[in-house]
Parts: structure tokens; sequence; C-alpha cells
């Protein structure tokens, strides 16, 4: 394992571990490619939810382009029992988030963010 996968790996852990309310996270390339992930107690594969978040943020680009040039920075899904955001990151991967229905949005948001800026270091 390279050290720049080691320290992607340990983001993404301590990011899910030490975030109240963070349920799983996946990073995933642009093109829906799992980079890491920590889904404790998500059923889901990281692939899966790696292919989806990318798509997610690709379609909610589009549909911001009817209104505006400016691309998505984030996309933002809630429904029974979770929250789901997908972050941009840097344009090269996205970082696909999982919360509690009631868990504080604007603080998994900061947090997320927090562990994008990391990962982008991280990465360059």
């Amino acid at each position: 394992m390279s050290g720049e996968q080691a320290e992607i790996d340990r983001i993404v852990d301590e990011f899910v571990g030490t975030t109240a309310h963070v349920r799983g996270a996946v990073l995933g390339s642009a093109d829906g490619h799992p980079l890491a992930a920590r889904l404790d107690d998500i059923d889901a594969e990281p692939s899966t939810v790696a292919a989806m978040g990318a798509a997610a943020l690709g379609l909610s680009t589009q549909l911001a382009r009817v209104a505006t040039e400016a691309t998505t920075a984030s996309t933002y899904v809630r429904a029974s029992g979770v929250q789901v955001w997908v972050f941009d990151i840097g344009n090269a991967a996205t970082l696909t988030v999982f919360g509690a229905e009631h868990g504080d949005a604007a603080a998994i948001v900061q947090a997320s963010q927090r562990a994008a800026g990391r990962v982008i270091t991280a990465l360059t």
C-alpha cells in the first residue's frame, strides 16, 4: 500500500470514527471508482456507493446548469432514516457521506469539508 493510499484511508476512517452521527463515507474517483471507504452500518459495496456518488454529482451539476453555469459543489439527499451528501473533491474525486436522519447537518457538512481539504492535500 502506498503512503498516499494509507493517508486517504486514515482520513476517511478518522472522519467516520470521530464525527457524530456519520454512519459511513466513501471517497471515490470522479469516474466512480472507490478510493477509500468506511461503511460501519451501511449495507452497500464501496464500488456501488462510489459510482452512485459520481453519478449523483454529475446529474446535479447538469440540473444546476439549467439555471446557471456554476458547477455543483455538493448534492444532498434526505430520506427516512438517513441524510446523504456527495461533495466534489477538487473535480478529481467525490466524498459520499451517510449521516443519521436527525444528525446535525451543519456539523456533518463542516467535518466533511475539513476531511475533503485533508484529502486534497494528501492527493497533491
